[in-house]
């Protein structure tokens, strides 16, 4: 009954674990760390099991769970021998708890933050690290069941049972594709089926356990959303749910969130004190408060990026929180119908803070700052309580409290708060986006969250900054409330552009809202040589630029087997453009066939746009089958029919038999034919047909009249244009007996 927690190696390769270790507290080098012992191995896609049992114990629990001796369990003898006088197992708590591990170096190469946990039910999370819908495991959902001994436990542990192996993709914008997997080791390759599908998702069954939930058409503001979508697999018997959210975002939104403070009430910017942050460096200041405590209070900060002013009236911006559910707004703040609300200028900083200037925070104003003729930003700001510019109707309604100019209950901090903003047909025009969003975590109580990109509308809320891309970050060294962000890159400081147009981008599509990504590849399947099929992809143009200099050069092996049969048309306008291509696939010789298209336009970073064409080819031929019964077949020359024993001039009861045309080419030249010494014993009825197309079938029925005693035995001979079964020999016996 002890604690455990399961480790994937999610890899193509085996990994040692020698001198890794674990621990429950961000600190490899804490005395309180685990070694594991020496000689693990975990092999790509295996599971392994650390366990709060001794040895002894093992066994048991394995029963309990079902689980073979393949399933590698590592207990707490185990670890007391591989850390003598140290931790053998850090307490996982059912409050909350994290689960650490550490590489060779003490680098940490996996974590985890455990939510509190329900009783008897484990922590659950997807392959990718994301919890499960519901964070605790749930019989028949991601590979859970019971434990067999009582009261039963419910989770997934091991790799034995039926599961998924494949992560849900969570988010989509323009398009959405998600390659699903699954296996119930040592059976029939899983089947798929889906519930909940909105009618934009389609799924569709691959190859061998495995299946694709895409997009059939392109997605818009309308389609932006949260959807709770079940997808079960099926073995053998034995089926599982994977049950998990998608959030559909708007590909084109007129405003993106720019900034928020996470700082708490008892903080300082990245910590410290007056004069030093937290690590002992020059202290962090925002633009507009400076050096203070809580850095000007609760605070949003969003830019408006339309294409044209954008009319804001009656419009909502929610801020909440997503546990795994879905959006949860806590407090709404509602653009009141003033004037200076109809039109406003792209590039407009729109602040929002809880407090007035005299609270330590700032009145609301105007357009404080208007650069809209040099660098292009516009700052307005406003206080949540002014009654000009937000409509506030109670605090059931809106989730917050205004008490004589006291706002209460805004919750903007650092424990994954989020924001949408919904115009006013209630449509999501930008967001969840925020601390869970991305970054997935990591806004401690000493930062804000920043933009670190110029914000135009392709802005993703699921844009994370890295040291290769832009994006949203949680490790800004300044705050900007009011100003454009400014970041590093290597060793120059970026600081945001409001008047950027976003150059071409292009985006390829097959079928249309399946995205085939740059390098991607399309495979066409199987035909017989001499056929043909085409397939048709959509170029679309995410950038405002327009995307020019459209052209296809294509190579490879068998390149002379795809042919371009409709080209793109150029220009394609941003950022809704689209325009089509057609390639057909009409091999000449079988085998497998590979060939690239290079797609060559205008985009900056994908000035060649990439795809493999993948098919193969097979040569038709005829193959005979035959049945008796129907669904019985019959091999050529060793599958004996007995007619039994029959009383001599009698006959026998009649057996039918099928002739089915199991190839891809026709089965012609059919006739049947009884040899043998007693063949005129057994009568053979006419065929109605002598050619059988691909799948097509035919009958003959077949008697045996006895005319002595004994074993009586034949041979029906069914020739066709089978290459290697004509004729098709069919051993027929019976025995006669006295009248």
């Amino acid at each position: 009954n002890g604690d455990w927690w399961e480790l994937t190696n999610t890899g193509s390769s085996a990994v040692s674990l020698n001198n890794y270790k674990w621990d429950d507290t961000p600190t490899p080098a804490d005395p309180s760390a685990s070694n594991f012992p020496a000689g693990i191995t975990i092999q790509p896609g295996e599971s392994i099991i650390i366990l709060n049992e001794e040895a002894t114990n093992v066994a048991a629990w394995r029963a309990a769970w079902g689980l073979s001796a393949s399933t590698v369990v590592i207990n707490t003898t185990q670890f007391a021998a591989a850390n003598p006088g140290g931790e053998v197992f850090s307490g996982l708590s059912d409050s909350g708890d994290e689960v650490n591990l550490y590489n060779a170096g003490g680098s940490v190469v996996a974590s985890v933050t455990l939510g509190a946990s329900i009783a008897g039910k484990s922590l659950a999370f997807h392959r990718d690290g994301t919890p499960v819908t519901g964070t605790n495991s749930a019989v028949g959902k991601d590979g859970a069941f019971a434990s067999s001994l009582g009261p039963s436990d419910v989770g997934s542990p091991g790799d034995t049972r039926i599961h998924f192996t494949s992560s849900p993709v969570r988010y989509g914008k323009s398009s959405y594709q998600y390659a699903i997997a699954a296996i119930k080791p040592g059976f029939a390759a899983a089947t798929f089926s889906a519930s909940g599908l909105p009618p934009f998702l389609t799924l569709t069954a691959g190859s061998s356990g495995k299946a694709t939930l895409a997009s059939n058409r392109t997605l818009t503001l309308a389609d932006a959303g949260d959807y709770l979508v079940e997808i079960t697999t099926t073995s053998s018997g034995t089926s599982t749910v994977q049950e998990f959210l998608i959030t559909v975002l708007n590909p084109l939104p007129s405003v993106v969130l720019n900034e928020y403070n996470g700082v708490s009430s008892t903080n300082f910017l990245n910590g410290g004190n007056v004069t030093t942050d937290e690590d002992g460096g020059a202290a962090s200041v925002d633009s507009h408060f400076g050096r203070v405590v809580w850095n000007g209070g609760q605070w949003v900060e969003f830019v408006v990026v339309g294409l044209a002013p954008v009319d804001v009236r009656g419009w909502t911006v929610e801020i909440g929180t997503n546990n795994g559910t879905g959006f949860v707004a806590h407090n709404k703040l509602v653009f009141s119908n003033h004037a200076n609300w109809q039109a406003v200028p792209n590039g407009t900083i729109l602040t929002f803070i809880d407090r007035t200037t005299a609270q330590g925070g700032l009145d609301t104003g105007i357009a404080i700052r208007d650069n809209s003729a040099t660098t292009g930003d516009i700052w307005t700001n406003i206080w949540m309580g002014d009654p000009t510019y937000l409509t506030y109707t109670s605090d059931g309604f809106n989730g917050y409290t205004n008490t004589a100019g006291v706002l209460g209950g805004i919750l903007i901090d650092n424990n994954n708060t989020q924001f949408r903003v919904k115009n006013t047909a209630g449509q999501i025009v930008y967001g969840p986006a925020g601390e869970g969003v991305a970054p997935v975590s990591g806004l401690n109580s000493k930062e804000v969250l920043e933009l670190e990109a110029h914000p135009t509308v392709l802005v993703s809320p699921t844009d994370t900054a890295s040291a290769s891309t832009r994006g949203y970050d949680t490790g800004a060294s300044g705050s900007t409330f009011g100003s454009p962000n400014s970041w590093t890159e290597g060793v120059a400081t970026v600081t945001q552009q409001f008047n950027v147009i976003p150059p071409a981008e292009i985006a390829v599509e097959q079928p249309a809202g399946a995205v085939v990504a740059d390098g991607g590849s399309v495979n066409y399947g199987s035909l017989a040589t001499g056929a043909n099929v085409s397939r048709t992809f959509t170029i679309r143009n995410l950038g405002i630029v327009d995307l020019t200099g459209l052209t296809i050069t294509k190579d490879g092996a068998n390149a002379a087997d795809f042919t371009v049969t409709a080209s793109p048309v150029a220009p394609v306008a941003g950022p809704t453009g689209t325009t089509t291509f057609t390639v057909k696939f009409a091999p000449t010789t079988a085998g497998s066939k590979t060939a690239g298209i290079h797609i060559a336009s205008n985009d900056a970073d994908e000035a060649s746009y990439d795809i493999t064409l993948k098919g193969s080819a097979f040569v038709k031929v005829p193959e005979i089958s035959v049945q008796q019964p129907v669904g019985s077949e019959l091999t050529d020359g060793k599958t004996k029919k007995s007619f039994g024993t029959v009383k001599i001039g009698k006959k026998s009861a009649v057996k039918t038999f099928t002739i089915r045309n199991a190839g891809t080419a026709d089965l012609t030249g059919l006739s049947i034919a009884v040899k043998g010494k007693q063949a005129k014993e057994f009568t053979v009825t006419k065929l109605s047909k002598t050619t059988l197309a691909s799948g097509a079938t035919t009958t003959f029925k077949v008697t045996f009249k006895p005319t002595a005693k004994g074993t009586r035995n034949a041979s029906i001979q069914i020739k066709s244009n089978d290459a290697n079964e004509n004729p098709f020999d069919i051993p027929v016996t019976g025995s006669g007996a006295k009248k």
